[in-house]
């Protein structure tokens, strides 16, 4: 059995002879002990009582007597417990009665044992996937989140001791065994997948729907990474950043699962929007959205920023100079730049006073669908004198530009649904 095979390695036998020319006389009985880890092949098993003669500290062994025959084995120190009096053994073999035989398979990589049943308590080792450990016996400790499962004393391979919550781990009996070396068991495919995902905020996909890209808005770094690989989740939106370590992720509710160790809990809508709940020190929760994408925001900032570009070298090329008896000359410059004279007529109802001639221009906004019929885009002009935007709809006829006042409280998520009741519209000649 592979499971023995792992626990006796290292056990060197001896006859009683040889060992009495190293260690004192066996017949000098220390007391007795209980095994820990089962030694199938001398038919002894955990819980079982056992005659100890000779501990030696520099081998770190016990020499043991095999019940029912003259023969004497070395055990590791860490496989059976102190010699004591053979009633002080059978109280102590009640303990572990309850988790007679039953072993646990660890379901997940990097799990922590702690020296108390508690998620606060000290790590003192690391568990691996698929790892076998002895269950000793049930613990009252503090709940987990009211997942379901106990907290268990249980025995690593190398003698460590110390507790673990039993939600990730599958007990076994030893008469049992595991089929074919592996545990049959429902697998969370949608928890997986999503684990595997990287998550942006909702609005982004908001903004690919309506192929309305906002370029200061959108931000390759912002989301939620689940840290499948690394155990470690980040949340990082526009106005903080948080960042966990943590142990595994654990169902608690139908589609809701904690990261177990951080204030973050995540409920999956379908398998490409998550919302994560978050709850900060003082107890106040907050919820983010969050989407899957097909596409990399660093892709589609790129492609919008070409857009953009595209839309303004066309009134360069159509241009790049338009003019107007009424409105000024209105010139467009390379590197998004523009030169406006004669404008008086405009200020300062449109354009502020002292806003001088020259700014840069930007085509951040958009259009909502009806107008986009109507015009080719909208210009956002600022002057090099003043702070603020100024607005317009703009349309490259055959024979110039033609330009509508947009006030910007006409626009609402980047987008202009609608025009001014009282439009001013104006016609710049090329």
């Amino acid at each position: 059995m592979l499971l023995a095979m792992k626990a006796v390695k290292g056990i060197t036998f001896f006859c009683v002879f040889l060992l009495a020319h190293i260690f004192i006389s066996c017949s000098n009985l220390m007391g007795y002990g209980v095994i820990l880890w089962s030694i199938p092949e001398e038919n002894l098993y955990d819980g079982d009582i056992v005659p100890v003669y000779i501990k030696s500290n520099i081998n770190e062994v016990y020499v043991i007597g095999i019940p029912g025959t003259d023969r004497k084995i070395e055990l590791p120190l860490w496989q059976i417990t102190d010699p004591v009096s053979k009633k002080d053994a059978e109280k102590n073999a009640l303990r572990f009665q309850e988790y007679k035989g039953v072993y646990a398979l660890v379901k997940e990589d990097g799990l922590f044992v702690r020296n108390e049943p508690t998620n606060t308590g000290r790590q003192i080792y690391r568990l691996k996937q698929d790892e076998i450990i002895k269950v000793l016996y049930k613990g009252k400790g503090a709940p987990v989140a009211n997942f379901e499962g106990d907290w268990l004393r249980v025995i690593m391979q190398d003698g460590t001791i110390g507790w673990r919550f039993s939600y990730n781990l599958t007990l076994f009996n030893e008469s049992e065994g595991i089929k074919g070396n592996t545990v049959v068991e429902e697998v969370d495919e949608v928890l997986e997948s999503v684990l595997k995902t990287r998550w942006y905020p909702e609005s982004y996909q908001t903004m690919i729907r309506n192929n309305t890209i906002d370029i200061e808005a959108m931000n390759p770094s912002h989301g939620f990474i689940t840290g499948a690989q690394s155990k470690i989740t980040e949340l990082i939106m526009p106005s903080f950043s948080l960042s966990y370590s943590y142990e595994g992720v654990q169902k608690i509710d139908k589609n809701v699962y904690e990261f177990l160790n951080t204030p973050l809990t995540m409920t999956i809508k379908n398998p490409s929007a998550v919302v994560i709940q978050y709850k900060d020190s003082s107890g106040k929760p907050s919820s983010y959205s969050f989407t899957a994408l097909a596409d990399n925001p660093a892709d589609l900032i790129s492609a919008e920023k070409s857009r953009r570009q595209v839309l303004f070298n066309a009134l360069l090329s159509s241009g790049p100079s338009y003019s107007s008896s009424n409105y000024g000359v209105l010139q467009f410059i390379e590197g998004n730049s523009f030169l406006w004279t004669g404008y008086s007529l405009l200020s300062p109802s449109v354009i502020p006073s002292g806003a001088g001639s020259r700014g840069k221009v930007e085509l951040k906004y958009f259009l909502g669908k009806e107008l986009s019929f109507v015009y080719d885009g909208i210009l956002s002009l600022s002057f090099d004198s003043r702070d603020e935007e100024i607005c317009f709809f703009y349309k490259l006829e055959e024979t110039g530009l033609r330009l509508e006042h947009l006030p910007f409280s006409l626009i609402s998520n980047n987008t202009a649904e609608r025009q001014s009741s009282n439009p001013l519209v104006m016609f710049f000649a090329r």
